[in-house]
């Protein structure tokens, strides 16, 4: 069976997640996304390079958590009281969990056939304050 290969995306300009549907891939390239204004005529397909670069793509892993919630790229997923990151391994070539540890990822790396008992609980872009080290 095929993984279904899905996107999310962060843009960096206005700090905030876009709709997957506003998006526009040639090959596995961004080459525009759709800007949704109040006033329609003000919407727009954006293909220019500078603002393109701004957008962060966040891959489908094909795996969901404990509560059948999609895994991406750069989600934040938490067992007990430890925090993982989604991380691409480019090494070998796949996705794995990597623990953050003093707001950092520098933890044990794990297979991603755990995320199914972890819990994913934002990401790295909406959910910053999630890597921030907690007073014990």
């Amino acid at each position: 069976m095929q993984r279904p290969i899905k996107f999310k995306a962060w843009d960096k300009n206005i700090e905030a997640m876009v709709d997957p549907e506003n998006l526009h891939l040639d090959g596995g390239v961004l080459v525009a996304v759709y800007y949704e204004n109040c006033d329609p005529e003000e919407s727009l397909w954006e293909t220019d390079p500078l603002v393109l670069e701004n957008i962060v793509l966040l891959q489908y892993t094909g795996l969901k958590d404990k509560n059948g919630k999609e895994g991406f790229h750069k989600d934040l997923c938490q067992y007990l009281s430890v925090v993982y990151c989604i991380e691409w391994m480019a090494t070998n070539a796949k996705f794995v969990l990597m623990q953050i540890q003093e707001g950092i990822l520098k933890g044990n790396v794990m297979d991603m056939r755990y995320l199914g008992g972890m819990e994913i609980i934002g990401n790295i872009y909406e959910n910053p304050e999630l890597l921030e080290v907690k007073d014990e």
